[in-house]
């Protein structure tokens, strides 16, 4: 029996509708290519992608048939999740000014009915949950972008070292780390970028400010 329910997302066909882009990036997480058809899924498949507590997850991972008001409705989740603690989730990707509409009320009321047949979470997510700060897509995916660079398996023995001198101090800047020696100018942000990949750190401001030198890091959770 497979671990995850989906593994290979439906073809779908680039929409034309306001806001529509194509994204195709390579995913570290999933070690496949993976799409979105909107700038607002590409931000929220990103997100998922950075997120540490999330293990696995699957675009247009189906097409679900649901009886609903009296006539068979179809509907195409947006994503298909799989957190570390075992708990699966089915999310629906819309902006928030769109979820009054009258098809996207119909829509949830359909996917919630599958969800609840199929024993699974649904979770609406809008561009407030995705996107909380000015820089939150901006610094997932630039961190994102350093972390598929390295080898799922690259990861320092010596990452302790680091991590407890980072909490010795509650929290530092990253240029403080490289005028210290801990961190390497050449290419210490991509170890920071895999280390807040695996959940070990976090970045002050990470959803308000762009990170920079002057960023402060701790531990997470501290």
């Amino acid at each position: 029996m497979e671990k995850y329910r989906y593994l290979k997302p439906i073809t779908m066909p680039r929409g034309k509708n306001y806001g529509s882009n194509y994204w195709l990036y390579y995913s570290r997480k999933i070690g496949r290519k993976v799409t979105a058809y909107s700038n607002l899924e590409y931000d929220n498949l990103i997100s998922l992608e950075m997120n540490a507590n999330i293990e696995y997850y699957c675009e247009q991972p189906c097409k679900a048939e649901v009886f609903y008001d009296g006539e068979m409705n179809i509907t195409v989740f947006d994503v298909y999740v799989f957190y570390k603690d075992k708990r699966e989730e089915m999310q629906e990707i819309k902006y928030s000014f769109d979820l009054c509409s009258d098809r996207a009320i119909k829509q949830h009321e359909v996917q919630k009915n599958w969800c609840l047949q199929n024993e699974i979470d649904l979770a609406i997510r809008t561009e407030k949950e995705i996107m909380p700060g000015n820089y939150t897509s901006r610094n997932n995916a630039w961190l994102a972008s350093k972390v598929r660079r390295r080898d799922n398996t690259e990861y320092s023995e010596n990452a302790h070292l680091l991590l407890n001198y980072i909490r010795s101090k509650g929290s530092i800047t990253i240029g403080m780390l490289i005028t210290s020696g801990r961190l390497s100018e050449l290419n210490g942000i991509s170890y920071l970028a895999e280390l807040f990949y695996r959940g070990k750190i976090e970045f002050l401001n990470y959803d308000n400010e762009p990170i920079t030198n002057k960023t402060e890091v701790m531990i997470h959770g501290c």
